[in-house]
């Protein structure tokens, strides 16, 4: 299979996926499975692809990913159900994130409140740890002399 360029097979798989609408059927749309249903925007995975996979495997990706055109009898009758089932996962999943957001204030609030006592427990129970209030990976001495010294050699 002869491929074009990265940017030609993006230009290719957009065209493809135009008018295309969560819940078809693709193929390729990962690399371990044949046919799936399209989750999401194609143009989120053309994106993900272009973006996260490694470059060597970019241009055949976006060469393989497409609608599917055959109709499938026996999908004719579950692409409904699917769909109402999708809607809603998507409201659960909205509601899952709305959620999860209140969590994280109150854990917040906990945090902000019992910052002392959460210093001096973390020092008790984790003495030879690197925390630095926002890593375990701060910079080392060697990298701070390292910043240091370009910065003495730009001025």
């Amino acid at each position: 299979m002869k491929l074009g360029t990265i940017e030609e097979e993006a230009a290719r798989c957009r065209k493809a996926f135009e008018g295309v609408e969560v819940g078809a059927l693709v193929w390729h749309c990962h690399h371990d499975r044949l046919i799936e249903v399209l989750s999401e925007p194609a143009e989120n995975r053309i994106e993900y692809i272009l973006t996260y996979k490694p470059e060597d495997e970019r241009a055949l990706r976006l060469r393989l990913f497409r609608p599917v055109r055959h109709k499938f009898r026996s999908w004719v009758k579950i692409h409904a159900a699917w769909l109402k089932a999708h809607a809603k996962l998507r409201r659960a999943d909205a509601a899952l994130w709305e959620e999860y957001a209140e969590w994280e204030k109150a854990v917040a609030e906990w945090e902000e409140a019992d910052r002392e006592e959460i210093a001096i427990a973390h020092a008790e129970e984790c003495p030879d740890c690197p925390w630095d209030g926002k890593t375990i990976f701060p910079p080392t001495a060697t990298t701070t002399s390292l910043a240091t010294l370009i910065m003495n050699v730009i001025e």
